[in-house]
């Protein structure tokens, strides 16, 4: 039927063969002959072959760095993102988000959309790894380590989250307590660890950056019960405190716009600015 006809196109399209026998055509019969398939890209599945397709074209007519090209990309990897949060309907709604989440997965993995990886901006694929990652907890452990493996993407973002994390937290623990190592930048740098890929930072291959970051979260949380324990008195409204229930829940969203970073860093700079000398009782 037509559907099968539109599969056999949509293989012919991205074959190796088929791409090497359109760059030897003139230059106008391709123009005019990808214009056609843009026009009957309604014909093919909505799901799996018209973004491809649409992408395919822009890159064939326009080349890679084209402003078209990457807008395009950037169209289909929002629609991939709009799938990921989609709300499970009623029907089947135990089974229906991991199966939402599989077939964008699957998308993701086709040969088609890692054609297009390389060529996407930065932002784009940082914008990917971060919908991927609000997701890929939901599945079962041996696909989330497929996922994980099999998507370069994912794992150039866990690591550019985490030493990006690592850096923060050294460079705070080495200015505090001085401008601009001040409460409100710290819980901003812990809050900053909810980012959801955070959860796989044990898959990174480099061993010395997933120690780099366990020692500086470590150091900065063990800061806040020691010798900068005084600032969680002194930003009542900044819960920087760790606490046994969850050290990591900083609620950066707190922050009163009426006071900037600086006046904050004033108020609390001179309240009692040697106690955090004294001990503490227990």
């Amino acid at each position: 039927g037509a559907g099968s006809v539109h599969r056999n196109l949509f293989r012919e399209f991205f074959s190796l063969p088929f791409q090497k026998t359109l760059a030897l055509v003139d230059e106008a019969k391709k123009t005019e002959f990808l214009g056609v398939v843009e026009r009957n890209l309604y014909k093919f599945e909505a799901n799996g072959q018209q973004f491809p397709l649409m992408c395919l074209c822009a890159l064939l007519q326009h080349g890679k760095d084209s402003p078209k090209t990457q807008e395009k990309i950037n169209s289909w990897v929002s629609y991939l993102i709009e799938r990921l949060r989609r709300p499970a309907t009623p029907a089947g709604a135990l089974a229906a988000p991991q199966k939402a989440i599989s077939n964008v997965i699957e998308e993701c993995l086709s040969a088609p959309f890692q054609k297009f990886v390389p060529i996407m901006e930065e932002s784009v694929r940082n914008r990917l790894a971060d919908g991927l990652g609000e997701r890929i907890a939901e599945l079962q452990e041996e696909a989330q380590r497929r996922v994980l493996d099999e998507m370069p993407v994912l794992q150039s973002r866990i690591e550019e989250v985490i030493v990006g994390s690592t850096k923060e937290l050294n460079a705070w623990l080495a200015a505090a307590p001085r401008f601009p190592a001040t409460p409100l930048a710290l819980a901003d740098a812990l809050a900053k660890m909810e980012h959801p890929l955070l959860r796989f930072f044990t898959t990174l291959k480099d061993p010395s950056k997933k120690e780099a970051f366990l020692v500086a979260a470590a150091l900065a949380l063990q800061g806040l019960r020691t010798r900068f324990r005084w600032m969680c008195a002194v930003e009542p409204d900044r819960p920087l405190a760790p606490s046994r229930a969850g050290e990591r829940h900083m609620d950066h969203r707190a922050r009163k716009p009426s006071h900037s970073a600086k006046s904050r860093y004033l108020r609390w700079r001179h309240v009692e600015p040697l106690n955090h000398f004294a001990p503490t009782r227990p």
